[in-house]
């Protein structure tokens, strides 16, 4: 009797046994199957991640041509962008089209790149300038400003010109409104008279003023100014002459696109087109009255320096852009360790880490990662995958990294 219920004992203990190890593995088991389901959790897991800090970058050269080295040199050169997305290497301003930027040239062949695709900050902090409302001033060179417009200019502690006066149609200009504006490497200056714009670019390092005209009717521009201790005039081969003062005044009269005044110093200017220059001279003094038929936008430079008429020029340089290159890699400045944020946000239902190494050699796993993303996992039920990448910084470089999956 006692040997029956021992048995029937025995069987009800197994069967509460089995039951209770049935329910066990329908409530702790994992909701997955990793050996059926595994790559339903690490593909989208890889694919997420990847979507999620892949950085596009477009990358292409600006050759610049030129055979001036040693220099820093104003580059204003034709550009087709939004101007809120390139990274160059210098500081930069986009300027009605252009791309303006102080470039230190060789005496051949120059590359820049040109980086677009995320946003730059610049801090413009480049020296060597000094910006007022009235003066500019930079090594060797000033200009003094009158409400936005050039008035006196020297070069090498030389008065180069003085009291430059400026007539539109024969009417005086009396600027309405100027503007200054400080890039650090360049000083914007600004004169507004009525739909009359002369903006006038003075940069770090140079002796050049570079003026734009902007209106919207075709005009004459008069520009007045005195000059001293000039004693030659070169425009070309057929026009060139000396200064040959007395106490009488005498006149020389000429159109021409561009004209080296020499001496002491030098002061070339260059046109966008004719102009006609009438110099009346006398006493060492020279009174030069420059007549510019101005056909809407429109630009001259007065740039002073050494020498005469062979050590001038106008943008010594040409530039080209080089083939357009795609560069695509993981932005590790992105990368976050907030595993809830991308848990929720990729809909990834198991629980998951990622570690990131910082390169693909063979001892890569004798280092901690240098991100990691969830905690590390126990050591059962646990499937890995790693996949190789490259990181992409914002100067377009790239470097091999590993990066190491997880799920359970």
């Amino acid at each position: 009797m006692k040997r029956g219920v021992s048995q029937i004992d025995w069987i009800i203990s197994l069967a509460i046994f089995l039951l209770w190890m049935s329910w066990f593995f329908i409530f702790v088991k994992p909701q997955f199957d990793f050996n059926a389901n595994k790559n339903s959790v690490m593909i989208p897991l890889k694919s997420r991640f990847i979507d999620e800090f892949t950085l596009e970058l477009h990358r292409y050269p600006i050759f610049i041509d030129s055979n001036t080295t040693g220099k820093l040199v104003p580059i204003i050169t034709r550009f087709n962008s939004n101007g809120t997305d390139l990274r160059l290497g210098y500081d930069y301003i986009f300027w009605r089209g252009n791309l303006i930027f102080l470039a230190n040239l060789t005496d051949n062949t120059t590359a820049f790149w040109a980086i677009e695709g995320t946003e730059y900050s610049q801090n413009y902090s480049y020296s060597g300038l000094e910006i007022e409302e009235r003066e500019f001033s930079t090594t060797n060179f000033s200009v003094r400003f009158d409400k936005g417009l050039v008035e006196t200019v020297r070069y090498k502690e030389k008065g180069m010109f003085e009291e430059a006066e400026y007539q539109i149609n024969g009417v005086d200009i009396v600027p309405s409104n100027h503007t200054i504006e400080d890039y650090g490497f360049m000083g914007i200056y600004t004169s507004k008279y009525g739909n009359f714009n002369i903006t006038s670019m003075v940069f770090s390092s140079n002796s050049a003023i570079y003026s734009f005209l902007n209106y919207n009717e075709d005009y004459d521009l008069v520009i007045d100014m005195g000059l001293e201790e000039f004693e030659h005039y070169y425009s070309d081969n057929l026009l060139f002459g000396d200064f040959n003062f007395t106490e009488e005044r005498q006149q020389v009269n000429f159109t021409a696109t561009q004209v080296t005044l020499y001496g002491k110093n030098a002061f070339s200017m260059y046109f966008d087109g004719n102009v006609t220059f009438n110099c009346t001279y006398f006493n060492e003094s020279i009174e030069l009255t420059i007549t510019i038929p101005v056909r809407r936008e429109y630009e001259y430079d007065f740039i002073m320096h050494d020498g005469d008429y062979e050590d001038a020029g106008r943008r010594n340089y040409d530039v080209r852009y080089g083939a357009y290159e795609r560069l695509e890699g993981i932005y590790l400045d992105n990368i976050t360790t907030n595993y809830t944020h991308y848990k929720e946000k990729w809909g990834i239902d198991a629980s998951f880490n990622i570690n990131v190494y910082e390169n693909s050699s063979a001892y890569k796993y004798l280092y901690d990662p240098i991100i990691e993303i969830g905690d590390a996992p126990g050591k059962i039920g646990v499937y890995a995958e790693t996949k190789d990448l490259y990181s992409l910084d914002l100067e377009g470089e790239y470097s091999p990294m590993t990066v190491s999956f997880k799920v359970w």
